[in-house]
């Protein structure tokens, strides 16, 4: 009999699709179920970020599918049997109040996925108390060690942010812009036209195309003074 691979030789992005295309929802749905936003659902099954390990305990708690599913090489089918798992199971997926959060040293490590503390559960009563953050999501937690994107932040302010490019009419986001790391508040100018709005009066229009050469990281959904 062949043994099963290990958790380095598994795509743990490729399992959860499959399993969210088991179920036949979107991924908007899939991240609702999950306290997670579409973007993230997107981002891992895309395999640009790992999914978390405290994620994968979530499906696991809420649909019922093995462990093994995502720590071996076990096929979908054969975890669904082990499972005792049907497609309307799905409406059955419990409702979570805690969210996942990461917390990285500057804007940098934020961008390369290299967080100081990460993987770790809050409750979303809890974020909602201190920071007035409501929506489930996968929060990253970013202390700025440098201070490129004053006055809007400096030194020793943290920001909160959702790794997602769903942006709306106003907000500020993260952006890789020629090889730097940029804080911009976001407008939409026209039809396929996005103004940015940067520190010190910095302003950048694109269109088209042009939208590719600004990178988006994510939305900053609070920021923290530092007044110390």
């Amino acid at each position: 009999m062949r043994a099963k691979q290990q958790p380095s030789a598994i795509n743990r992005g490729v399992k959860l699709r499959n399993l969210r295309l088991f179920y036949g929802i979107s991924q908007r749905e899939f991240g609702e179920k999950l306290g997670v936003t579409r973007g993230a659902i997107n981002s891992y099954e895309a395999n640009q970020n790992n999914v978390p390990n405290n994620l994968i305990l979530r499906v696991i708690q809420a649909t019922g599918i093995p462990s093994e599913y995502f720590e071996t090489d076990m096929a979908l089918q054969e975890a669904i049997d082990k499972g005792n798992i049907k497609p309307i199971d799905v409406l059955k997926m419990n409702d979570f109040d805690e969210t996942s959060c990461f917390v990285y040293e500057g804007i940098e490590n934020y961008a390369k996925n290299n967080f100081a503390t990460g993987d770790f559960s809050i409750k979303l009563q809890v974020l909602t108390f201190l920071f007035d953050i409501k929506d489930k999501a996968t929060y990253h937690f970013i202390k700025l060690n440098e201070g490129s994107n004053e006055p809007f932040a400096k030194n020793g302010d943290i920001l909160i942010v959702t790794k997602t490019t769903e942006t709306l009419n106003g907000d500020f986001v993260i952006t890789k812009f020629q090889e730097n790391y940029i804080i911009f508040q976001y407008f939409i100018a026209g039809i396929n036209e996005v103004l940015l709005k940067g520190a010190n009066g910095v302003e950048i229009k694109l269109k088209n195309n042009e939208l590719d050469k600004v990178e988006i990281l994510g939305i900053i959904k609070q920021k923290i003074t530092n007044s110390l």
